[in-house]
C-alpha cells in the first residue's frame, strides 16, 4: 500500500497518475485473490462498510467546497513544520471565535479547512516527512482504499440488482410504478436522473419520501 501511494504521490503527470492508480488496484486485487478466505470475507466486509459512504449529494458537495479551497491554499502555500504548526493552533481559535461571531457559513468553513490542513500538513513535517509530499502520500493511500471499497460496493449492488430480477417477474419489476402511476417504473428509473424536494431537502423518483408531493407540484408551489 505505502509503495503503491509513492507512486501516486510522486508521479510526474496526471497521466502518469492514473497509470498508478490502475496498476495498484490490479496488484490488489491479485494479491486479495491469493489472500485466505477469511481474509477476503474482512475485506469484502470492510469494503461494504466505506462504500456506503460513496454517495454524497449535492449538498455534500456544496458544504465541501470552502473546506477544500482552505485545503488547496494550505497544499499551495506549505511552509516551514513549526510555521504550519502555529498557523494550525492559532486556526481553532479563530474558527470558534468565527462560529460565535459570525456562524457557521464559507467564512468559518474557510477558516478550519485551511488551519486544520496546515496543522496536518505541520504534523507530517514534523515526523520527518516534506509536508505536501507526506499528505499526498496519505491522499494516495486514500484513493487507493477508497477505489477499492466502490469496486466491492458495484460488485454486492450487482448482486443485489440480479437477485431483484432472479426473485420477482421481470415484466413486474419493469412496469411496477414508484410512488407516482406517471413516473417511470422502478427498472427505468434506475437510468433517470433524481428530483430534488426543496422543502424537505431530499432527492426523490416519482414521489418524495417526505411530504409524498411530485416534482411537477413542487414545482407549481415554487413557481419553477
Amino acid at each position: 500500500m505505502l509503495t503503491a501511494a509513492d507512486g501516486l504521490a510522486t508521479a510526474p503527470s496526471i497521466g502518469a497518475m492514473l497509470g498508478a492508480l490502475g496498476g495498484s488496484i490490479a496488484s490488489l486485487a491479485v494479491a486479495i485473490a491469493g489472500a485466505p478466505l477469511w481474509a477476503i470475507a474482512l475485506i469484502f466486509a470492510v469494503g461494504l462498510v466505506l462504500g456506503w459512504g460513496l454517495t454524497p449529494s449535492s449538498a455534500d458537495f456544496h458544504s465541501a467546497a470552502p473546506h477544500l479551497l482552505g485545503y488547496v491554499l494550505a497544499y499551495l502555500l506549505s511552509l516551514s513544520p513549526w510555521i504550519l504548526l502555529v498557523i494550525g493552533g492559532v486556526g481553532v481559535a479563530l474558527y470558534l471565535v468565527a462560529l460565535i461571531k459570525i456562524g457557521s457559513g464559507v467564512v468559518a468553513w474557510l477558516i478550519s479547512g485551511y488551519t486544520m490542513t496546515c496543522g496536518l500538513l505541520a504534523l507530517v513535517g514534523v515526523l520527518g516527512d516534506a509536508p505536501a509530499l507526506g499528505l499526498a502520500r496519505g491522499l494516495g493511500a486514500m484513493i487507493i482504499v477508497l477505489s477499492l471499497a466502490s469496486c466491492v460496493y458495484a460488485v454486492f449492488l450487482l448482486g443485489l440488482f440480479v437477485l431483484a430480477l432472479v426473485n420477482s417477474p421481470s415484466a413486474a419489476f419493469v412496469r411496477r410504478k414508484q410512488g407516482d402511476a406517471a413516473a417511470p417504473g422502478v427498472l427505468a428509473s434506475l437510468l433517470r436522473s433524481f428530483d430534488t424536494c426543496t422543502t424537505c431537502k431530499l432527492h426523490f423518483r416519482g414521489r418524495c419520501d417526505g411530504c409524498g408531493r411530485t416534482i411537477a407540484e413542487i414545482n407549481a408551489a415554487t413557481g419553477g
